[in-house]
């Protein structure tokens, strides 16, 4: 009777934990779905972002996810991020300020990625370029980055982190006359595949990759289902069995 009461009370642990574990999982499953939904919702209205005409005003309503390729200057000042990989080699992301001609603003940009080591002046590379090519982003699409103080290494600021807030303050001390917009120029063309062509010989390789593509989502709420099933397949297999020791 007693070996009896132990095994009930661990009948009744097992369907507990089971219960919990099915909840759990349905609830996770059901998360990842809407997750699921609001990336395809948010894909298609970036895809209709970039389909629009190249920007060329400053009226534009919403310049999120807007291709710009205008002619411009860029501000005699840049910064250094570390962490950005080309062909496995670890560089900086160079960033400085661009204003488009069409605009009264500067905006900071992403120009792309140099060496470590790079050998060539930054400032003579700022002056002769006079383009700005790429995809705008507001700074809310970067607000899950840490913020970072720059400190100046080998005659170069470098920032740990790229944090656009942070990033703006820097400038604004450094140009406290001018204007900074809330949005992010990344230079270059969207890299789908993960992959930059091998042979570069450019000072600055630019490109750009945008996290909200091709999250499996769906994936994992498909996992989750199934560890629900599977966690139901359990619980059910706890009735006869025990029924049948009863008896």
């Amino acid at each position: 009777m007693e070996v009896y009461d132990i095994n009930m009370k661990a009948s009744y642990g097992i369907k507990l934990f089971l219960i919990f574990a099915i909840v759990i999982f349905a609830r996770l499953g059901l998360w990842q779905a809407d997750r699921h939904r609001e990336k395809i919702a948010l894909s298609s209205f970036i895809e209709s972002q970039m389909e629009k005409p190249i920007l060329d005003s400053p009226d534009v309503q919403d310049f999120s996810f807007r291709m710009i390729d205008s002619e411009g200057t860029y501000a005699n000042h840049y910064v250094l991020v570390p962490g950005r990989y080309f062909q496995n080699t670890e560089g900086f992301s160079l960033i400085s300020l661009f204003k488009p001609v069409f605009s009264d603003s500067y905006y900071i940009i992403d120009r792309g990625w140099i060496p470590r080591n790079f050998n060539f002046d930054i400032y003579e590379f700022l002056k002769k370029d006079n383009t700005g090519s790429g995809i705008l982003l507001s700074f809310e699409n970067f607000e899950n980055n840490q913020e970072s103080e720059g400190l100046l290494r080998d005659n170069s600021t470098i920032f740990k982190t790229f944090h656009p807030e942070s990033l703006k303050l820097h400038f604004e001390d450094s140009f406290p006359t001018i204007n900074i917009e809330d949005f992010v120029i990344l230079a270059g063309k969207e890299n789908k595949k993960g992959t930059i062509v091998a042979d570069n010989s450019e000072e600055v390789v630019a490109w750009w990759v945008l996290p909200y593509r091709d999250l499996p989502h769906m994936g994992y709420s498909v996992t989750w289902f199934g560890l629900m099933l599977v966690s139901i397949g359990f619980f059910v297999r706890l009735f006869p069995s025990r029924h049948q020791d009863k008896k």
